[in-house]
């Protein structure tokens, strides 16, 4: 006889290119196998099939947990954020527009999140063979807000870039940003097709077939087509979601410092402008970090997975490292309200009428903010005499 099945994917994050997703027909019963030749490593293999669990106990139950908070953590934050950028309409500029952008895709991310947790931590894929573009959606999906989001943080810097060392330059329009987001989706959209395309449902063999490479017939490319694929897609993430995006954030935010360190402020409240530029700079280089630290462990693990063989004989190992590293990453969308809203007096003064009393509790609301507008500091360059050379 056949039974439908195949192990979990690795694939739920951004970060890789699916190959298969599992899927198991309810009416087939375990029993039906010949116990005699059931080994107890064969029978924990079923005991994992008829659970839909892809790890045993405790980890089932902690990572299950740790989605949950991280999910829940990201919506409440968001939400927030969300509520106290839609309030104040009458004063959007353009940073605001990202923001309340960057906002809506970590929302976004609550909602696919729990599909793709559903996928790793099962053992099959549960919806049916019929939903071949349910799967594709819950593939592809993360990918393309990742994308996004990385897009929208390196636009957000790029411009407090131009507002803080080119002041004097044309500054982008509220109506330029918002034309700017539908090109950020679509080049998202493209960049996160490939995992679309080439996510679909396997129905492998047992191993007590004719041949050894039965299980690979239902596939849609061969072994060493989708490993290639795979590090090649691994390697396109890393650059495209990673590398570039952190280089020209890490670059912005350098030369802002070095602007703001060789140029002196000429208002008379000096004292309170300097400590005002102090803190921007302080957050600038926390955001650089955090997404450093989000989104390095998960980049550097999918090409380990695919360029070696480090877990192959560990799928279970591999599936907690790959959780880990999906869990970091994915909680930066908890850390993006606070970076990027909370941080400035507007935002911080609307949510603290929203959340009354409780707000002294949230230590992001209970610091000296930033304010505003970045336009209202001036700035004089300052010459130095060495040698006698300006």
């Amino acid at each position: 006889m056949e039974m439908d099945f195949m192990e979990t994917s690795t694939s739920s994050s951004s970060l890789m290119l699916p190959t298969q997703s599992p899927i198991w027909h309810p009416s087939e019963e375990v029993t039906e196998f010949d116990e005699t030749v059931l080994n107890a490593e064969q029978w924990d293999l079923l005991e994992l099939y008829r659970l839909n669990r892809s790890i045993h106990q405790p980890w089932f139950s902690i990572y299950s947990w740790a989605y949950i908070s991280v999910i829940t953590l990201t919506f409440v934050s968001n939400t927030l954020f969300f509520c106290s950028m839609i309030r104040r309409r009458d004063s959007w500029t353009p940073r605001n527009v990202f923001i309340l952008n960057l906002a809506v895709a970590d929302l976004c991310i609550c909602f696919t999140m729990s599909f793709s947790a559903t996928d790793v931590l099962t053992k099959y894929w549960p919806f049916g063979v019929q939903s071949v573009y349910l799967c594709r959606c819950i593939k592809a999906s993360p990918c393309f807000l990742v994308y996004f989001m990385s897009m929208i943080i390196v636009v957000i810097a790029l411009d407090r870039f131009r507002c803080i060392v080119q002041p004097s330059s044309v500054q982008l329009t509220t109506r330029q940003a918002a034309l700017i987001i539908p090109a950020i989706g679509a080049l998202a959209l493209t960049m996160s097709t490939p995992v679309f395309l080439h996510t679909h449902i396997h129905i492998p063999r047992l191993p007590n077939t004719s041949s050894a490479n039965s299980a690979q017939s239902n596939g849609s490319t061969t072994t060493i087509q989708g490993e290639n694929k795979r590090h090649m897609y691994s390697i396109f993430s890393l650059v495209f979601q990673f590398i570039l995006p952190f280089s020209v954030i890490s670059c912005s935010y350098y030369l802002i410092y070095r602007y703001l360190q060789k140029n002196r402020l000429i208002r008379k409240d000096k004292i309170r402008d300097r400590e005002k530029a102090r803190r921007t700079n302080a957050m600038l280089f926390r955001v650089s970090m955090v997404f450093c630290i989000c989104w390095l462990p998960l980049n550097v693990l999918v090409l380990v997975i695919d360029g070696t063989d480090l877990f192959k004989d560990n799928h279970e190992l591999m599936l907690c490292a790959f959780m880990s590293c999906h869990l970091i990453g994915m909680s930066s969308a908890c850390f993006n309200p606070m970076l990027y809203g909370y941080c400035f007096e507007t935002e911080r003064s609307l949510l603290n009428r929203l959340l009354g009393k409780c707000a002294i509790h949230v230590p992001c609301l209970s610091h000296p903010a930033i304010e505003e507008n970045d336009h209202d500091i001036e700035f004089q360059t300052r010459s130095r005499h060495i040698g006698g050379v300006d």
